[in-house]
């Protein structure tokens, strides 16, 4: 169950982000770090990226 709750809050965290919301905000608003926010925001570009290399 704890694991659908982070993944939940990475995707808020995504979404906020998207929509022009600094990392700072978006850790008050999950409740997650600064560090595992832009962590996986990067991991997510990196992603989008090489898929559309391909």
């Amino acid at each position: 169950m704890k694991d659908i709750d982070v993944q939940s809050k990475l995707a808020m965290a995504k979404t906020l982000h998207s929509h022009g919301v600094s990392v700072p905000y978006i850790a008050v608003a999950t409740g997650l770090t600064q560090r595992r926010i832009r962590s996986e925001l990067k991991t997510t570009i990196k992603n989008h990226i090489k898929k559309h290399q391909a």
